[in-house]
């Protein structure tokens, strides 16, 4: 059953003694009056300069108009308003002509436009995008005239149920993007003869030279033909890791057609250790599907399952219907969080743990250890004895008492009624043993549910992306074809891909953004943007959705779909036939009668189908020989540092010229336009990078120089409270050299120090301060705005909640108004203010009180 009080505070205090909170809000005399005091008089601050509360800082905070704000129109900032000006002048008047709706039919509009379409009104269309590294979310454009306007989440769609990813709302970005690449370029010169209205015409292109897919697609007719008596050998493509029905048809002709050709799916923030986990749990690769509202207590070992997933916004949306306790007896779940950097979810835990990422899997162990020999849990034969011999490393200290309560707590949960997860700093053994711990506590099929994996989720992007470099090297590459990639700048330094890369002969790259890629290829293919064409993604709860454009391509790009039916000499190259004839293949509406009907209800819906995620078969006797043969790291040191690579707003780089992104304040640090290397506050005590002549007016850094093997590169550290000692958290995304003028330069590239590890982690970095010191101006919300002295949160313990919860203070204000405050009013200023009448009647309660 759900405890009432958490385990790891049970005996530090007793819940029957505990008082109406509304008289008991005392602010600790020991900080300063400028923070903020919680229900158990907890204090709470958002910096080190509110901790050390200096007048100073003080006099920043209460100034409406902090000093040098007046600037902030001059110089960069003006030239930044310019660029927008200019973004949204070419979403207008300068994109007239390419604003107008595709050719064939999207829904809700039928061939001909409605009648009561009137300018002005909204009109409504469903799609999904595809998200990096797989998944999709279903969304609900709006659109005026043709031109889409806003993004909402679609309310039929799974995933999404009218909710949206920050992601999704930016998106709208790219497709109005001034700097997004418009033509076709060839970097190359040559004359071909093709066919036009029946007589031959010769073709001359030229480097540099904007051209058009006409030319293109005359010139891929010859090129590609090359191949065919060579079953493809020589041909390669490395293509955006994602899941498309209709991408997996095409991908099927393309190899029946050229066996010998090389097909690569690459995504650069993948970690392999989930997929080689669940392969050893299950037999085979299985994707988690995670039901977070059936789950009353739940692990987190470096997961933050509520932020940059893709299914964290049903992550999200399960695990909050688990904290709206609206009466007393409404039970909670309890969040016990074990992480190397400060997430979202991390902030969110009831009790949370900083750990180095090296350290995690040595918890886990022990974790593993106290819950196995618990009453009631049911584990497979053999993992017992395989956890319970697996020796701690010397040196590494746990805390047991936090352990025996995450243990207890799982336990008396009952069967079916907790969660744990491990993320993609943990090795496979972790992933698989947190499996095996699932299914031995009785999650499997209520708390976690599985599907298997695609064949091209499932493939690691690193060992492919070797492979492609092995190719390379042999000479055995003639034409490469990118497809929303760009590993030129977020390929593992180790690999130098960009010298191989610039060595194949025929270097193909298509390309919504321009990048570093489409900059070093032969042939720069402006792709089309997903409101742009035709195509359909696979959801990470297996839910199919059609994507249908909104509007005609701007600029006349083209689709993945279509460059690969084009490549393949497909009579149909138009998104719009591929994807119908892709679902008819797969038994849409049960045949040809029924496929039309199908068809319009899917794009009505923006849902195809849902996916049928289950329970799962775990194999306790491979599960237990990996255990058996882990071996547990020690932990980092001053010289030997574990690196955690985070992926940020930006995602792995595609979204930096989104300035909404960029603007976009971190979850944890509030910096905005930047990234910096994350550090412990003791941590960077050791290292001297201490900020010397920070001030609260003008915020910046120290220069440090992170070394990881035989790469550097050089960032500002900044000081992160909650982090574990001796750990550095690295977002990648940003130092772009080849952007459009929003992302361009802005921040610093750490795939310079990211190798070619299965994980999303490194060990045995080195941090020093950088040679010649240097200081880094850095832009931060943190500690903008005043609170006035109201809370920055309110809190209680279940306990408390459950004895008064249900009480409401009634009483007369200053100016005689009955007031009554609620249980949460009482926590809060509401306390010794008046009551809040309003002008209006409330239409919901015919008063003018209460609004």
């Amino acid at each position: 059953m759900t405890q009432d009080q958490c385990p790891s505070t049970t005996g530090k205090k007793d819940p029957s003694t505990a008082r109406p909170l509304h008289s008991a809000r005392v602010l600790p005399t020991s900080v300063g009056a400028g923070l903020s005091a919680g229900a158990r008089g907890k204090a709470y601050w958002r910096s080190l300069d509110d901790l050390a509360d200096t007048r100073e800082f003080r006099d920043f905070l209460e100034r409406e108009f902090p000093s040098g704000a007046s600037e902030l129109l001059e110089g960069s900032r003006r030239t930044f308003m310019k660029l927008m000006g200019a973004s949204l002048a070419l979403a207008g008047a300068a994109t007239l002509p390419g604003c107008r709706r595709p050719d064939h039919k999207i829904m809700p509009y039928s061939k001909n436009v409605p009648e009561e379409v009137i300018p002005g009104k909204a009109e409504y269309f469903a799609t999904s995008m595809p998200l990096p590294g797989g998944g999709a979310e279903g969304l609900l454009v709006e659109s005026h005239e043709g031109r889409p306007t806003k993004v909402e989440g679609n309310p039929l769609h799974p995933i999404n149920r009218g909710k949206t990813s920050a992601w999704a709302q930016a998106s709208l970005l790219g497709l109005y993007d001034p700097d997004r690449l418009m033509d076709p370029v060839p970097g190359f010169s040559e004359e071909f003869q093709t066919e036009v209205e029946g007589s031959q015409k010769t073709v001359e292109i030229s480097p540099g030279t904007p051209t058009s897919w006409d030319v293109f697609a005359a010139w891929a007719k010859l090129h590609f033909a090359r191949y065919d008596a060579a079953r493809g050998a020589g041909l390669a493509f490395l293509v955006e890791k994602k899941a498309s029905p209709t991408r997996e048809a095409i991908k099927a002709r393309m190899l029946a057609k050229w066996p010998e050709a090389v097909w690569v799916p690459y995504d650069p923030l993948q970690s392999d250790e989930p997929v080689r986990g669940s392969a050893v749990a299950f037999g085979r690769p299985m994707r988690e599907v995670f039901a977070l509202e059936n789950a009353s207590v739940v692990v987190s070992l470096d997961r933050d399952f509520l932020h940059r997933e893709p299914a964290a916004l049903v992550s999200a949306r399960g695990f909050a219907a688990k904290r709206r306790p609206i009466g007393v007896d409404d039970p909670m779940n309890r969040l016990y969080v074990v992480e190397s950097d400060f997430t979202i979810t991390g902030g969110k835990a009831d009790h949370r743990l900083r750990l180095a990422p090296s350290v995690i899997p040595a918890f886990a162990a022990a974790l593993a250890k106290a819950v196995l020999g618990k009453p009631g849990v049911n584990a497979a034969p053999g993992l017992a004895a395989a956890v319970n011999a697996v020796n701690l490393p010397q040196g590494v200290q746990l805390d047991g008492k936090w352990i025996d309560a995450v243990a207890d707590d799982l336990s008396k949960s009952g069967p079916g009624k907790s969660l744990i997860m491990a993320g993609p700093t943990q090795p496979a053994s972790i992933h698989a043993l947190v499996h095996a711990l699932n299914d031995a506590l009785g999650n499997s099929g209520k708390t976690v549910n599985y599907l298997p994996m695609g064949d091209e989720e499932a493939v690691s992007s690193v060992q492919g992306l070797k492979s492609l470099c092995e190719l390379i090297d042999a000479g055995r590459v003639k034409t490469l074809v990118c497809l929303n990639v760009n590993p030129v700048y977020d390929a593992p330094a180790d690999l130098g891909f960009e010298k191989r890369f610039a060595s194949v002969p025929m270097r193909i790259t298509l390309s919504v953004d321009n990048n570093e890629t489409v900059a070093a290829s032969t042939w720069r293919l402006n792709g089309a943007h997903y409101l742009e064409c035709w195509g359909d993604t696979e959801a990470w709860d297996g839910t199919v959705a059609p994507i249908q454009p909104l509007i005609a391509p701007l600029y006349n790009g083209k689709s993945d779909l279509e460059l690969l039916a084009m490549a393949i000499g497909e009579p149909k190259t138009e998104g719009y036939e591929l994807v119908r004839s892709a679902w008819k293949a797969r038994g849409v509406g049960g045949g040809d009668a029924g496929f039309e009907k199908a068809w319009r209800r899917a794009l009505h819906n923006g849902v195809l189908s849902a996916g049928a995620p289950g329970a799962a078969a775990l194999q306790g006797a491979t599960v237990s020989g990996m255990i058996g043969g882990m071996t547990l790291s020690a932990g980092p040191s001053e010289g030997s540092m574990d690196v955690v690579f985070t992926v940020g707003h930006l995602a792995d780089g595609r979204y930096a010229n989104y300035a909404w992104l960029q603007e976009l304040p971190d979850s944890a640090t509030k910096i905005v336009w930047d990234n910096v290397a994350l550090m412990a506050p003791a941590t960077a005590r050791k290292l001297g990078l201490v900020p010397e002549k920070e001030t609260v007016k003008k915020r910046g850094a120290p220069m440090a120089t992170v070394t990881i093997g035989a790469s550097s590169v050089d960032i500002p550290a900044w000081i992160l409270p909650g982090l574990p000692e001796n750990t550095v958290v690295l977002p990648l995304g940003y130092g772009r050299e080849v952007c459009g003028r929003v992302g361009l330069g802005v921040g610093f590239n750490t795939y310079k120090v990211r190798g070619s590890s299965s994980r999303r982690m490194a060990t045995g970095a080195k941090v020093v301060r950088s040679a010649g010191g240097g200081w880094y101006n850095i832009s931060t919300t943190q500690q903008h705005g005043s609170l006035e002295g109201r809370a920055i949160v309110r809190e209680v313990d279940l306990p408390a909640w459950r004895k008064f919860g249900d009480y409401a203070l009634s009483r007369k204000d200053h100016y005689a108004h009955d007031q009554t405050l609620n249980f949460a009013e009482q926590l809060g200023e509401l306390t010794h203010g008046p009551a809040n009448i309003s002008i209006y009647e409330n239409p919901y309660n015919l008063s003018k009180a209460d609004p």
